[in-house]
């Protein structure tokens, strides 16, 4: 059985299990009844599993289709209109006007006339025929009586039928009935009986016994809404566009930065998330870094503030070297990739760490040129990337830092300058994680940083530690 039909039954199963329910209460005296109940329990699984889980069904607009052996499936719609306070029900079977349905059943009624007046060949019996006379002359009479209160022509079914299907609204041939756009647009019944409910595509009449209608620009403005809804619109959204009072073009700059800021959260999410995988972090080292990444753009600068007047505010500096540090700033990006939130969470951690801070200080202090003064002996090491550059030349010839090539490039590159000032300032900045803090910076503003020099400073820390052994006792 196909899903569809499946579920069909399954709803219709429901309704009559609840049916049975609303009975119970109206009828509790009713000893048939209850023995009706027992005796489906007993004999029935599927009776007895739907009762026991109190379901009350309601009977919804469905389809239903007629399997015919001469004119194949016909489709129809099934309405069950219930009589408050009674047990009547009206099992309504209806085809819409100018729909396949509808030819169907106006070529079943032709072929049975035909059938009818072809009697002595159709093999068909003579109660047969005098059942269906019997069916034809009631059928007239309540067509007659019909027509004086409804203008809508009653259609009739086949003799093989024997029952009559009334069109929902001859006057407007071109109508659907929301099973038929269903059917149309591929959208569940349920789906197009909300939007309708909410505005968003409301029937364009509704027939005779209040069954909504709808036309061709239904099934257009059908697919207008599921568009706009796949693109993420709201139903109220859409329904604003529909009225007029606001544009797709509108409604769509909207979302498209609703969805950047969506994207930004996310990006953020994810390098939090990969920082954490990559740390192995615990639970509160997880929170601190969620919080640090999601910080607004002026709680990001007030820690780079307070972390620039901590190591810069002391300093007897040049007033062009006071400006430009007083310009300094460290921005994430308002678009930051994953690696740029990366680097700007482990950045915040270390500028909020006061050790972190005292160490850089004090590496400024030594590596600073006060007002009037020159260069400290070591400020070459970090202010001129040729001493790096240099040093790193030699590593890769395979000069080991302890041999004398290795004294010949220091003197290269520091001359006369005090070799015990040049080293107390190299290990200042290597304690500091100078070098961290410059690849950082860079990773943050998105910048293409020089490679990381730990190495070459480390090397040249080693050679002048050995010259600085070696020249100690002579002296």
């Amino acid at each position: 059985m196909p899903a569809a039909a499946a579920g069909s039954e399954a709803r219709f199963e429901a309704a009559v299990v609840g049916d049975l329910r609303a009975a119970t209460v109206r009828y509790p005296a009713d000893a048939g009844l209850r023995l009706l109940i027992s005796d489906l329990w007993r004999t029935g699984s599927a009776f007895a599993r739907l009762w026991d889980t109190g379901i009350v069904g309601v009977h919804d607009s469905d389809t239903k289709t007629v399997h015919h052996p001469d004119v194949g499936p016909i489709t129809l719609d099934c309405d069950v209109l219930i009589a408050p306070g009674s047990n009547l029900r009206i099992v309504a079977y209806t085809a819409a006007p100018g729909s396949d349905a509808a030819d169907q059943l106006r070529l079943l009624h032709a072929l049975g006339t035909q059938v009818h007046d072809g009697r002595k060949h159709s093999g068909i019996s003579r109660d047969a025929r005098r059942c269906r006379r019997w069916q034809g002359r009631a059928l007239g009479r309540a067509t007659k009586k019909s027509r004086k209160h409804n203008s809508a022509a009653p259609l009739d079914l086949p003799a093989a039928g024997g029952s009559s299907i009334s069109p929902m609204n001859d006057e407007r041939p071109d109508v659907l009935t929301i099973g038929q756009l269903a059917h149309r647009t591929g959208l569940p019944v349920r789906t197009l009986r909300f939007w309708s409910d909410q505005g968003a595509v409301p029937p364009v009449a509704r027939s005779s016994s209040g069954y909504r209608l709808y036309d061709a620009e239904s099934v257009a403005r059908v697919e207008l809404v599921r568009t706009l809804r796949e693109l993420g619109l709201g139903l109220a959204d859409v329904c604003r566009v529909l009225s007029g009072r606001t544009t797709v073009a509108e409604i769509a700059k909207l979302h498209v930065a609703a969805l950047d800021a969506q994207i930004r959260s996310l990006t953020v999410s994810r390098a939090v998330l990969s920082t954490v995988a990559t740390r192995g972090s615990t639970a509160e080292e997880t929170a601190l870094m969620n919080r640090l990444a999601r910080l607004s753009a002026a709680e990001r600068k007030q820690i780079i503030d307070e972390f620039k007047e901590e190591v810069f505010g002391s300093l007897h500096l040049e007033p062009h070297l006071r400006d430009r540090i007083h310009t300094y700033n460290i921005e994430l990006p308002a678009d930051p990739t994953p690696q740029q939130v990366d680097a700007w969470i482990e950045l915040a951690e270390l500028v909020r760490n006061p050790g972190f801070r005292a160490r850089l200080r004090t590496w400024m202090e030594l590596n600073t040129p006060a007002p009037g003064q020159g260069p400290p002996p070591g400020a070459p090491i970090w202010w001129a990337r040729q001493v790096v550059q240099t040093v790193a030349d030699v590593r890769r010839r395979g000069v080991a830092p302890e041999g004398p090539e290795a004294a010949k490039v220091l003197s290269q590159l520091f001359g006369d300058a005090d070799r015990t000032a040049v080293l107390h300032s190299l290990k200042a900045g290597i304690e500091a994680e100078a070098e961290r803090y410059r690849m950082l910076v860079a990773r943050v503003r998105g910048q293409a940083a020089a490679p990381d020099a730990t190495e070459e400073l480390q090397w040249m820390a080693l050679a002048l530690l050995t010259q600085a052994t070696e020249v100690g006792p002579a002296s």
